[in-house]
């Protein structure tokens, strides 16, 4: 973690921190995602009505993990009626994805 006010700063910072890997090889990179919990029917519903990029973006992950889940994951994101009690995105199988196709 670096703290700064400036890109600037920042670069120095990072070029002069001392480095975790040997130079010769290639860090890896990582995704974070906030914990499981953070998910809610209709959390991005704006985006997804309004936000031409973000929606295509949700149709192709949707797309893509429809024979992985057996559904449409948008069916639980930007239900039609009022979710379940509790709402199925409250599972893993089903949260874990939420979370990163709004992401």
């Amino acid at each position: 973690m670096v703290v700064c006010q400036t890109v600037e700063e920042a670069i120095q910072k990072l070029s002069d921190a001392p480095q975790l890997a040997p130079p010769q090889t290639q860090p890896g990179i990582a995704f974070l995602f906030p914990g499981q919990g953070s998910q809610y029917p209709t959390m991005g519903r704006d985006l997804y009505q309004h936000e031409p990029h973000f929606r295509a973006a949700i149709d192709h992950c949707c797309a893509f993990l429809q024979p992985y889940l057996d559904l449409d994951l948008r069916t639980l994101l930007y239900p039609s009626t009022p979710p379940l009690t509790p709402p199925p995105l409250t599972q893993t199988r089903y949260a874990q994805p939420a979370l990163f196709v709004v992401e």
